[in-house]
């Protein structure tokens, strides 16, 4: 099937628009048409197992971005990168369904806004959220893999700041503040990588390891990542934003 990787992004930001202004008609009900999007793309992978499990096979996908800068959208769909986009879409397909009573409940306690249209914001959000997670799953190259990181970073900080508990605008406020200072220590190690190999493709960072940059290259990425994973040690803004 052409395109199918570029679906499985593309597919989930074209529903929340779909999502956003089908909410004023459709209410709580919009949910099913957000499932309705993690399952096709779901289907869509699911199409290509044989094919990428069969010889060390895998798919790959690469769109013209920034040629002057040598930037492309990749994708890349293989025995690793495969099964955790499945394993993600089929949580992201449970806990839409989950979400409808869920939010409902939510939206009642909270007694503000037009109903049918907050779940329209909610499920918009949703749906950028899980194209973020397929753009980080199967991108091919740092600075797409940090703009999918941002990708995510947005929508979710609207979702806890609209819809979260006590002090949600804090909590919010904090949640970004932390996830930011990842991705700017990440987006450093990114800078050093470039200097090092004169590319932002993944693929490329082992030849950084016979540079005098390389444990710094290191260093930054991971501890960037850390910070957003909320890893032990680095995981004091996780508990106030679960408060």
């Amino acid at each position: 099937m052409p395109y199918l990787l570029l679906q499985s992004v593309l597919v989930p930001i074209l529903f929340a628009g779909v999502c956003y202004f089908a909410a004023p008609r459709l209410g709580r009900a919009v949910g099913w048409l957000a499932f309705l999007s993690t399952v096709y793309t779901t289907a869509l992978m699911l199409t290509s197992a044989q094919q990428i499990y069969s010889a060390g096979s895998q798919i790959a996908e690469s769109y013209t971005w920034a040629p002057s800068a040598g930037l492309t959208f990749g994708f890349l769909a293989d025995g690793f990168s495969f099964p955790v986009l499945v394993i993600v879409n089929l949580v992201l397909a449970a806990s839409t369904v989950y979400s409808m009573p869920y939010m409902a409940k939510r939206l009642e306690a909270l007694e503000s806004g037009e109903k049918r249209r907050r779940f329209g914001i909610y499920f918009m959000n949703y749906m950028l959220v899980s194209a973020g997670l397929a753009g980080i799953i199967l991108s091919t190259n740092l600075i797409e893999l940090y703009l999918f990181l941002e990708l995510v970073l947005i929508p979710t900080f609207v979702i806890i700041s609209l819809f979260g508990y006590a002090q949600k605008e804090r909590v919010g406020i904090i949640y970004i503040i932390w996830n930011q200072l990842g991705a700017f220590i990440f987006l450093a190690g990114i800078a050093l990588a470039y200097t090092a190999t004169g590319s932002f493709e993944i693929s490329s960072l082992q030849q950084a390891a016979s540079s005098s940059w390389a444990y710094w290259i290191v260093g930054l990425i991971l501890v960037g990542w850390l910070v957003k994973m909320a890893v032990f040690g680095v995981h004091m803004w996780l508990p106030i934003t679960e408060a």
